[in-house]
């Protein structure tokens, strides 16, 4: 347990420092460089089950990806620290040291992207979670093949993060965030739906292109509509505060079904309740209640 937290509180400081770094980096296309910066981690998120379940578990004992993980971590920190030290890096977020101010002066932008990437991702981290159990017991499909389902979701989030972000520099932010919400709810409640091996597959791909492009139009949103003077804190309160709420998807969806209802239930309430979400939102947004971020 202590290992999982410090890798946990390792990753989660990475891409809090990470996401306005390049943003900073590249200010003209802040979309275009999240969106590979997330492509890389979305590829190696999709490849590594298969390397560590099929390459270092077979061969090796369970500590090595362990070791593979350290060492890489290691050699990655030093290479980083070299190029920082020779890079003229921007001084965009220099008078930024006030994160409670920064907060505050955002809370607009902060709560936004918390309401929408909070509650979506609660039902996502609840439903990839158990999504190998779910295809098993209800859909009858055999569990190798699940596991295989669930890299192909994954997968999918590659060309989300390329695209999407690329989209989030040529459209409104809000309109495209929503947009991709409702192909996230519709999606969901279509996995309900659907039966066999084939249908889940397609509904599979089209749910992670859908929950996987959230991520880069809101950090777009987000990191292109902030401050200098606030961006990596307000970024920082968002991510606390988004990951907070996200991290109960597992304990929601786990004791809902071990209460006795059915999977499909579960994950039909769950998108319903993201469309009457999304609904107040888009109406919301038509009253002009939204911040509308950078144009």
């Amino acid at each position: 347990m202590a290992g999982a937290f410090l890798v946990g509180l390792a990753s989660g400081a990475y891409f809090v420092a990470a996401n306005p770094l390049v943003s900073e980096l590249f200010p003209e296309r802040v979309g275009r460089v999240i969106g590979v910066h997330g492509t890389a981690s979305q590829l190696a998120a999709a490849l590594a089950p298969v390397f560590v379940g099929r390459v270092l578990l077979e061969f090796y004992s369970w500590r090595a990806p362990f070791y593979l993980l350290s060492a890489a971590a290691v050699v990655v920190t030093l290479v980083i620290y070299v190029l920082a030290a020779r890079t003229d890096l921007p001084e965009a977020g220099a008078a930024d040291r006030d994160l409670l101010g920064a907060i505050r002066r955002q809370y607009r932008v902060v709560v936004l992207g918390v309401v929408i990437v909070g509650v979506a991702g609660l039902v996502w981290n609840g439903f990839f979670n158990f999504y190998i159990k779910y295809l098993t017991e209800t859909k009858q499909i055999p569990s190798a093949t699940a596991e295989t389902l669930l890299t192909v979701v994954f997968a999918a989030g590659v060309p989300a993060f390329w695209y999407t972000g690329r989209l989030a520099d040529r459209f409104r932010h809000v309109p495209l965030m929503l947009a991709v919400l409702g192909g996230f709810v519709a999606s969901l409640l279509a996995m309900t739906v659907v039966d066999g091996v084939v249908g889940v597959a397609a509904v599979s791909v089209v749910l992670g292109y859908a929950v996987h492009s959230l991520f880069p139009a809101i950090d777009t949103f987000l990191l292109d509509s902030l401050p200098d003077s606030d961006r990596a804190s307000a970024y920082a309160g968002y991510s606390a505060s988004m990951m907070v709420v996200q991290a109960m998807g597992s304990v929601v969806i786990g004791t809902l079904v071990g209460a006795g209802f059915p999977y499909d239930g579960v994950f039909r309430v769950a998108g319903v309740s993201l469309a009457v979400v999304l609904l107040a939102l888009v109406v919301l947004y038509r009253a002009g209640r939204l911040p509308a971020g950078a144009s």
